[in-house]
């Protein structure tokens, strides 16, 4: 018998060693060690919910979402951190990792930590749109999808943000 999270909207999912990590609509984490037989709620110390985007960097699980900026914890849950110095746009949708940096995407651009979300760094000049719905790297580059501009990428080793939309329509 399934128990712990019905009928909720589930925006995204994170692995860390056993453990699924899903962020929802209604309270915030949940976490099975089972393959979703059963459902746990870990939202101590998250201010608010829904709860749109998580990552996993080393030993750290990040959570961002509606007006509540970033959490995290590094201890499967039982305690969150908000790490949100210098992260001017509390509205998280996304979060990627390449290398050293944890890219979060927000309504306001993509940010940049190096330090496990400790400090921020907005590194979206050049970004036409800042409306950032979506990231994801492949190889040295940071792909954002925006809300009604289509696709921009970043390379590691590049100068700038550049759109991709060639043939997407």
């Amino acid at each position: 018998a399934q128990s712990g999270m019905t009928r909720n909207s589930v925006y995204d999912f994170a692995v860390k060693g056993t453990a699924l990590f899903a962020g929802t609509a209604v309270q915030s984490v949940f976490v099975t060690t089972d393959y979703g037989a059963q459902w746990t709620p870990i939202k101590a110390g998250i201010r608010h919910s829904p709860v749109r985007a998580l990552a996993v960097k080393e030993d750290h699980l990040f959570a961002g979402g509606w007006n509540s900026g970033v959490f995290s914890t590094t201890d499967q849950g039982a305690s969150w951190t908000e790490t949100n110095k210098d992260l001017t746009s509390s509205d998280i949708w996304a979060f990627a990792s390449m290398d050293e940096f944890l890219f979060a995407g927000t309504l306001r651009g993509v940010f940049a930590s190096v330090d496990h979300g400790t400090s921020w760094a907005d590194i979206s000049a050049g970004l036409f749109n800042k409306s950032i719905r979506a990231l994801a790297v492949n190889d040295t580059f940071l792909f954002a999808g925006t809300n009604g501009g289509g696709v921009c990428r970043l390379n590691r080793y590049g100068t700038g943000w550049e759109t991709v939309n060639t043939d997407l329509t």
